[in-house]
């Protein structure tokens, strides 16, 4: 089953940065608790390949539950948070 992810138009981004500057993306993925690897993939908008890399070097955490392997929720925002703050455009 393959479930279709909501995307939010223009307005309704704009209201989900917190003072901050952080996305608030508690609000954008519906509150689940844990992703599987295909749903991170989707979600981040990368290969699947990529995304076993990314778990495989540690970049993103990851927990096994029987044979599956899932990513938590406030792994992936603390993943992409970082990755917001670890990218800036070096001006000349």
């Amino acid at each position: 089953m393959n479930k279709e992810l909501p995307k939010p138009n223009r307005d309704e981004e704009s209201e989900l940065i917190d003072n901050k500057g952080n996305y608030d993306y508690k609000s954008k993925l519906n509150g689940n608790l844990v992703y599987q690897i295909s749903e991170i993939s989707h979600l981040l908008k990368i290969g699947i390949t990529k995304t076993w890399e990314l778990i495989h070097t540690g970049e993103l955490p990851s927990i096994n539950i029987g044979r599956r392997r899932l990513v938590s929720h406030d792994d992936l925002i603390e993943f992409i948070n970082q990755k917001r703050t670890s990218t800036t455009l070096e001006v000349k």
